[in-house]
């Protein structure tokens, strides 16, 4: 067991504490299980320099552990996964759901704002400590869509919304997403028809906990609609369809191709399929927001180089498809320890293709490209 300060993003109010909190003179102030009723009461104890004691060695330490206190998106995202995973199957248990998931949206917003390349980087490198694919994909499709709101120009309170909406929308089809993202094979009717009903489902939930915000409903029941009038589950087209619900299904389907173990795509190869293959379903006034921001070389993808040297994509470079990589294998497959960075602008460092994250090696870090904000 060891000593760590507790600090501001450690303590949700009205979330059940996951350790002891102890005061500076080693006190027992507050027992794992207990909850802070409200914010002047959360700035006041981390004010008085209170600790907790973590077991590495268990699950907390991917989730808390900080022993600094500096700000970085990965512990973000990581308690923000965490919450969820605790929190999203007993929801009907919290008196206030909206201000619960509003919470969890602004935890989102936060570690988007403040870096998007590592936040769209732990969407590829950061899947373990982001714990079941069905909870994982939801924190991942609301960056992704929260990202391109932004770039978009829409309001931080109307991003907020949306975020909530991204990280709800599965809610019908909780314990059922594990199950797809595992299924070999083509889906029976039954899983199909499953599929179909979820957004009606989550929103029927949503509205018995107590939601009532229409954005935040509309985005939910119709993020898999499509803009020919081709998805479900009332066959919307066009205008009919909110743009955050949009941005959702379209997240959606972004982070489905790239994560899941069903049909894992290279972020090239899954961007070109959703704006090409599938251009009558998208709607083509997104694409570019959604291009300029996630692009085919998003940071955390890798790449092979014209000199043959395989690359981890740092962050988008001044051009367009031309991104800064760090080198993580020389044109020998040897792993370069190092930090060495390659712009692949310049034609002898121009990316030949994008490459599966088990050619690049194990050595992979994040800290070690990002630092202090790719911390756990």
């Amino acid at each position: 067991m060891a000593k760590r300060r507790i600090g501001i993003m450690d303590i949700i109010v009205g979330q059940p504490l996951p350790w002891n909190v102890f005061g500076e003179d080693g006190k027992l102030l507050l027992r794992a299980g207990e909850t802070v009723a409200s914010e002047s009461s959360k700035t006041r104890l981390v004010s008085e320099g209170l600790y907790t004691e973590i077991n590495y060695s268990s699950d907390a330490e991917e989730v808390y552990f900080n022993p600094k206190n500096e700000p970085s998106v990965v512990r973000i995202l990581n308690r923000a996964n965490y919450l969820l995973r605790k929190s999203l199957p007993v929801l009907a248990a919290f008196p206030d759901v909206s201000a619960k998931m509003r919470e969890f949206a602004e935890m989102v917003y936060t570690a988007v704002e403040l870096d998007s390349d590592v936040a769209v980087a732990c969407i590829f490198l950061n899947q373990k400590p982001g714990g079941p694919y069905n909870f994982r994909h939801n924190t991942d499709t609301a960056i992704v869509a929260s990202l391109v709101a932004r770039s978009m120009g829409i309001s931080r309170e109307d991003i907020i919304t949306g975020i909530a909406a991204a990280l709800t929308a599965n809610l019908g089809m909780l314990d059922y997403q594990e199950h797809l993202d595992k299924k070999q094979g083509p889906l029976t009717q039954e899983e199909k028809d499953h599929l179909r009903t979820h957004p009606e489902h989550s929103v029927e939930m949503l509205k018995s906990f107590g939601v009532t915000d229409e954005a935040w409903l509309a985005a939910v029941l119709n993020h898999h609609e499509n803009e020919d009038g081709s998805g479900y589950p009332n066959g919307k087209k066009g205008d009919e369809i909110p743009v955050f619900a949009k941005l959702i299904g379209l997240a959606d389907r972004y982070c489905a191709r790239v994560t899941s173990s069903r049909k894992l795509a290279l972020p090239s190869a899954a961007l070109k399929d959703i704006f090409l293959s599938k251009n009558k379903e998208i709607d083509s006034k997104l694409a570019p927001y959604f291009i300029k921001e996630i692009g085919l070389y998003p940071p955390g993808s890798f790449v092979r180089l014209k000199n043959y040297e395989i690359g981890l994509v740092y962050k988008n470079g001044v051009k367009p498809g031309c991104p800064e990589v760090f080198l993580v294998l020389t044109a020998h497959g040897m792993p370069q320890n190092g930090r060495i960075m390659r712009k692949t602008i310049s034609p002898e460092y121009a990316i030949t293709e994008s490459v599966h994250k088990e050619i690049a090696g194990s050595n992979l870090a994040m800290q070690r490209f990002w630092g202090v904000l790719a911390a756990f």
